[in-house]
């Protein structure tokens, strides 16, 4: 049965979460916590000076809330997310670097700008081609971190990356700030229904 756009909150697939900072499990969390906190949040929540929309970060996103050290792929992701992923995809570690510095992946030119614009003391910017490409140098040390969206924190969980915090923004719906809804759209004479369609 076919629903509007605007009826959105009764007919969606899942509630997408926000895009959350991924990193390896044995990086310092609170360091890159901490060294991004540093940086104005007009600077990292604003892309439009660099040409684009949401680089490294969603334009929308208000603050960064760290994630407690139990955190893993699938308790944030939650069951229902992990599912829906599993059903539409069908030694001791070594110590973290003690010079206190993060090396933040990011995707594409404008990113890259407006990561170095930040000149942060304590975080270097490292370009990539994909997120695809960041997880690989997160998982070979060559990065610490990026920001990505509830798929790519699958993806990364895949890789054993645990997502370490997450975009906040404000929000009148109480619980609603780390997520947002995901819905299907077809055209009306596409013939396109939910019997043909397998998870």
């Amino acid at each position: 049965n076919r629903k509007s756009v605007e009826e959105y909150k009764d007919c969606y697939l899942l509630k997408e979460l926000h895009h959350a900072v991924i990193s390896r499990k044995d990086a310092d969390s609170k360091q890159i916590y901490e060294v991004l906190k540093q940086i104005p949040d007009s600077d990292l929540f604003s892309s439009a000076a660099f040409g684009g929309k949401d680089l490294m970060f969603s334009d929308s996103i208000t603050d960064l809330m760290e994630l407690p050290k139990i955190m893993d792929s699938f308790l944030y992701l939650r069951e229902d997310y992990y599912e829906a992923m599993r059903a539409l995809r069908a030694g001791n570690p070594p110590a973290p670097p003690q010079d206190g510095k993060i090396e933040w992946c990011t995707v594409g030119h404008a990113e890259q700008q407006k990561c170095d614009s930040l000149q942060i003391p304590h975080m270097e910017c490292r370009r990539a081609s994909s997120v695809e490409e960041c997880i690989q140098k997160i998982m070979r040390k060559e990065a610490d971190a990026i920001a990505v969206d509830g798929g790519q924190v699958y993806i990364a969980g895949k890789c054993g990356l645990v997502p370490v915090m997450v975009e906040q923004q404000i929000c009148t719906d109480a619980g609603e700030a780390s997520s947002y809804y995901v819905v299907a759209v077809v055209r009306k004479d596409s013939g396109v229904t939910w019997k043909p369609l397998k998870g």
